[in-house]
């Protein structure tokens, strides 16, 4: 029954929120206009390499959300609910970061801080590797500089990647959904199957997407675009 009324909601949820754009500014686009628009945006660096960076690091993140479990369960011996408190807790390390994400881009550009927290997610996952395997305290914290670095590079890149596109949001918010959930599934699945143990694998999947993030970030902000806001 509560599967029917979820159901049921999101059937009749966009007839009772209604369309938000106004019908002034829609704007019906061809199959071809849409694809070139994609590609348009896949060859601009100003959108390409942010969203790729973001990408890598949430693939991370959500390899993370996938593995971790498996860690605690397997590893430390969590029960359901202290899995579920350990990511409660971990939470507010990306709150923290996602609040210090802008004061740092004001102070030293946007572009040094996804660098920052792309280089933070690398060192996350080398340092599970070498050391989150020698108890609990060693996991917790390297998992914490993982997802601080993860909360300073998706609010960072995400602004670099949209804002110059304003014309072109729906795609390229889309556009980089897309690359995020991409990244999701083929980090994730690395981080689920590769021949090693599930942490030292975690391990490699973390440093390896901040490594990816690291590599694509822009080096300077596109024009007009300085800081995220």
């Amino acid at each position: 029954m509560r599967a029917g009324r979820h159901t049921a909601l999101a059937a009749g949820g966009p007839g009772l929120v209604g369309e938000t754009l106004p019908a002034e500014r829609r704007r019906l686009l061809p199959l071809e206009a849409l694809a070139r628009g994609y590609v348009t945006l896949l060859g601009d660096p100003r959108f390409a390499r942010p969203a790729l960076a973001t990408a890598a690091i949430l693939g991370a993140l959500f390899a993370f959300f996938g593995a971790a479990p498996l860690v605690l369960v397997g590893r430390f011996g969590f029960s359901a609910l202290q899995v579920g408190l350990f990511f409660a807790s971990t939470v507010f390390i990306v709150f923290a970061a996602g609040r210090t994400a802008p004061r740092w881009s004001a102070r030293w550009g946007a572009p040094t801080v996804l660098r920052l927290g792309a280089a933070l997610g690398v060192a996350g996952g080398l340092a599970m590797f070498f050391i989150g395997g020698h108890g609990l305290a060693g996991f917790a914290l390297t998992s914490c500089l993982f997802l601080f670095g993860m909360g300073l590079v998706s609010p960072t890149g995400t602004a670099l990647a949209l804002t110059p596109f304003a014309s072109q949001a729906g795609q390229a918010s889309a556009l980089l959904g897309f690359l995020q959930m991409a990244a999701a599934a083929l980090l994730t699945t690395a981080a689920t199957t590769l021949p090693a143990a599930r942490l030292e694998a975690l391990a490699i999947v973390l440093a390896g997407g901040g490594l990816l993030a690291l590599l694509t970030a822009p080096a300077r902000p596109a024009p007009s675009v300085a800081h995220v806001s």
